[in-house]
């Protein structure tokens, strides 16, 4: 009980500055595409590592902080990135853009890239084990978390009008606010089982 309520305060705090970044990040793209930027594949890719490092960072210190287990700081933090990054930068949004017929095409960077992407994973898990830091990691993660989810939607979906913008909004704050934060509080604490948060 004293961890549900953990959580669900955590949750309600987070609301406000997952909605703020995401407003701040579509108020980014707006202006880029309004002076004629563009944003290509390679960009949310850039986007979505820098992510997954911030999130095992953020996963592993949390799990750190409470157990002494080396390996298992390691594995917990690569394995919640790599899952719930995927889940918040890919695939959350991309079927909340097929459930409002948005044209999109699917495209996960674990299945296509994954060295990469379990290298990256390792290095921020094992930096999160070394320095246990979570809190600066943590709003780091979430602020990317907010730019890869959008920046998918950017580059490999198309939307116009009013409704769909709103809709993408809503998408990439619903895709950062729930994962990110069952990512760095709720997974990790999956595994300290003889702790109370």
């Amino acid at each position: 009980m004293k961890s549900l309520n953990f959580l669900l305060k955590e949750f309600l705090e987070h609301l406000p500055f997952a909605t703020g970044a995401a407003i701040l990040a579509f108020a980014f793209v707006f202006l880029s595409r309004f002076i004629g930027w563009s944003f290509g594949p390679e960009i949310f890719e850039g986007v979505h590592f820098s992510h997954l490092f911030f999130s095992a960072f953020a996963t592993s210190a949390v799990y750190a902080r409470y157990k002494n287990n080396f390996v298992y700081a390691i594995l917990i933090g690569v394995f919640g990135a790599i899952l719930i990054g995927s889940i918040s930068d890919v695939i959350f949004p991309y079927l909340g853009a097929l459930i409002f017929g948005i044209d999109v095409s699917f495209h996960l960077p674990i299945f296509e890239e994954s060295f990469l992407v379990l290298l990256i994973s390792g290095f921020g898990a094992l930096a999160g084990r070394v320095f246990k830091v979570s809190h600066f990691s943590h709003s780091f993660h979430v602020f990317l978390s907010v730019f890869a989810s959008l920046f998918y939607l950017v580059s490999f979906s198309v939307f116009t009008g009013l409704l769909s913008f709103l809709i993408v909004l809503l998408l990439v704050i619903l895709a950062v606010w729930l994962p990110c934060c069952l990512s760095d509080l709720w997974f990790p604490l999956l595994f300290v089982r003889d702790k109370q948060t």
